[in-house]
């Protein structure tokens, strides 16, 4: 059976979207032309049992200039081994040279490597992958949840996370994001116990409490922002800290549901004199970044610099929150009808963003950090419902509605639809999130706050495909202020299924 997990880019993967846009607006974001978007969304895509040789042959606009690219993804999963590798090349369209920079940052010629995999998570009792970590969660996903360490194809680390279940009731689980020795980055950690996991009785048995610490002290340069360095993570780092409680409440094999409790702490004291700090080197970036007949210099620029100071009001130091939630999964007639369905009683404090480890993370830790800053508290609650037919149909929607909706605790809502194998060769996918939501009236308005992703393809020949790709997001003009952006992207795609042994497909727990 073949499924849909394709997730929206960037803030689709969770739903920190409502409270990231409580005061941030798209003239905070800095965000990397180069996001890789196929890793993204292929890790979603993609099952853990099926071989397959793929590739993406297209056009694309990186740095002012044109490129013909090709992309080759293949697959390879041998019982509970896997390795999915990803090998660019980009070609100028007006010089004709290769572009070399996917090999320069990050990790190299490693990054052709996309993962190397042993064992599933939740599935079997000993799971480790290295690479690209897209799409990793710790325990129920309150404090880390969709996280990326594949943000771009230049800067995509090469990291680790695993889960290990002893004796079927002690556990640990973890991730840490970049094997590089310069520093101590992002490292999560979460040991478990499952106190009943020996029991014959499928409900106790499936029992499991947690504790989760995440620390990050990343003094590695962030190339290709605008601010070359982590100046508010680099000093004192960021820790936090959490516990949670599942169990299955019902399993009647076409039916499951399961309930979780989680509490999160985000410790981070930022004061005065970091903000200033940032505030200068902000300001000295966009100095830079002028024309030079009207840049600041000398002792003109050191004076303007100097005059820069945060107020007293705008440090903070924690913030914590807490979800209490049903979650349900049904099988209906055989795998005809499938269901999916999240409920959730949230409640979060000031300086609090649930899955504040996610994609957005890795794009720009000070701006996430700051986004902690204006934060106000929320409580509300979050829904999430999908239904899938004949596995092929896939149609899904989520809302996070707060008690009281102003511009402070805004609204959010996503939507989604997949349609794979039932028009003859076609192929259609489309997600969309809109955030910052103050009037229902505008929740299918695109603006600054909405993401769109459309795709469209036709399978011309066995193992070939041809289509396009819609997105919308925004970017950052040459005058330093964002826009709307339309990216409009035909591709030449293919997908070879290799020789191997296929394991029989297992439903996620």
């Amino acid at each position: 059976m073949r499924k849909s997990l394709l997730l929206l880019l960037l803030s689709m993967l969770s739903w920190t979207a409502f409270a990231q846009e409580t005061e941030t607006t798209a003239d905070d974001m800095t965000i990397p032309e180069d996001i890789d978007v196929d890793s993204m969304l292929d890790s979603f895509s993609s099952l853990d049992s099926v071989n397959q040789f793929g590739g993406k042959l297209g056009y694309n606009f990186l740095g002012g200039e044109h490129y013909a690219t090709l992309r080759l993804t293949p697959e390879i999963n041998l019982g509970k081994w896997g390795v999915g590798l990803d090998v660019p090349l980009s070609v100028n369209l007006q010089n004709g040279k290769v572009r070399t920079e996917e090999y320069v940052r990050g990790v190299g010629a490693l990054r052709m490597v996309r993962y190397l995999r042993y064992g599933r998570k939740k599935r079997d009792p000993i799971h480790v992958k290295v690479g690209d970590m897209t799409g990793s969660y710790i325990g129920f996903g309150l404090l880390m949840d969709n996280y990326s360490n594949a943000t771009s194809f230049e800067r995509r680390k090469v990291g680790i996370t695993w889960d290990l279940l002893f004796d079927k009731r002690f556990g640990i689980e973890g991730l840490y994001n970049d094997l590089n020795l310069t520093s101590m980055n992002l490292l999560a950690v979460r040991p478990y116990v499952k106190p009943f996991g020996k029991t014959l009785i499928p409900i106790v048995r499936s029992i499991e409490i947690g504790g989760t610490y995440i620390m990050d002290r990343d003094q590695t340069t962030q190339e290709g922002l605008d601010l070359q360095q982590n100046l508010l993570i680099r000093n004192g780092g960021i820790t936090a800290y959490g516990a949670d409680f599942g169990a299955t409440l019902l399993d009647l094999g076409f039916i499951r549901v399961t309930a979780s409790a989680q509490y999160g702490n985000i410790n981070k004291t930022v004061t005065t004199s970091d903000l200033t700090a940032y505030y200068q080197e902000e300001f000295r970036a966009e100095n830079a970044a002028k024309p030079i007949d009207e840049q600041l210099t000398g002792e003109e620029l050191e004076a303007e610099v100097l005059a820069i100071s945060a107020g007293e009001e705008e440090g903070f130091q924690t913030g914590d929150g807490y979800a209490f939630g049903l979650q349900a999964r049904a099988s209906i007639l055989f795998k005809l009808l499938t269901m999916q369905a999240k409920l959730e009683r949230v409640k979060y404090n000031a300086h609090f963003i649930p899955n504040f480890f996610d994609i957005m993370y890795e794009l720009n830790k000070d701006q996430r950090l700051l986004t902690l800053m204006n934060t106000a508290p929320t409580f509300g609650i979050y829904g999430d419902l999908s239904a899938t037919i004949l596995g092929s149909i896939r149609v899904n929607g989520g809302l996070m509605m707060p008690d009281n909706i102003t511009e402070s605790t805004p609204a959010m809502v996503k939507a989604g639809v997949d349609v794979v194998n039932v028009l003859d060769k076609i192929d259609l996918h489309a997600q969309y999130i809109k955030g910052g939501l103050t009037d229902w009236s505008d929740a299918f308005t695109l603006d600054n706050n909405s993401l769109a992703y459309i795709r469209a393809s036709y399978k011309a020949y066995k193992f070939l495909t041809v289509g396009v790709d819609y997105q919308w997001t925004w970017q950052k003009g040459a005058e330093g202020a964002f826009a709307p952006k339309h990216t409009v992207m035909p591709f030449f795609g293919f997908n070879v299924p290799l020789i191997g042994k296929k394991d029989k497909e297992v439903e996620e727990d």
